[in-house]
């Protein structure tokens, strides 16, 4: 019975041992967090400017073939670059003009960036001028060169 306690507990303390060291390796330096922080500004920017340019091929240069959605006013989650790519190329071409400003960033372990911004936007609906304003939180994924695995919209 001690032995089997014994047994147990190496192995409890090994695995915990284990899990910290891998979470150690996982976290990223200082230099490697304000490389990844301009990355991932540039990628939004490149992004934002192709969404001015109304250009989907640069657009769909950045998605990762697994990409997905949550845009406004719809109740459900695009997905793969296809179906996200037509929702942006709608978007296109009732925008006029579009602005963000990069609110926050960082990046979650090795290769994964997360950016959060505030985005304000004008467009036409037919022949209603709209505009307005809200959040955006985009995961990318480095997987050759970075690309946008994710991307969440919401008004205010």
């Amino acid at each position: 019975m001690v032995l089997q306690i014994l047994v147990f507990l190496v192995i409890v303390i090994g695995g915990g041992m284990l899990a910290k060291i891998y979470f150690q390796k996982a976290k990223v330096t200082k230099e490697d967090r304000e490389t990844w922080k301009k990355n991932a500004i540039a990628h939004n920017k490149k992004l934002d400017e192709a969404l001015a340019k109304k250009d989907d091929k640069a657009y769909a240069d950045f998605l990762h073939p697994k990409s997905s959605r949550f845009q406004p006013k719809l109740p459900f989650r695009i997905d793969g670059s296809g179906e996200v790519l037509k929702r942006v190329k709608s978007q296109m071409e009732q925008t006029i003009g579009a602005t963000s400003v990069i609110h926050s960033s960082g990046e979650v372990y090795r290769e994964v960036l997360l950016v959060t911004y505030n985005y304000m936007t004008e467009g036409k609906l037919g022949e209603k001028f709209v505009e307005g304003s809200g959040k955006v939180t985009r995961v990318w994924v480095y997987e050759n060169g970075w690309k946008l695995v994710h991307e969440h919209m919401s008004e205010n």
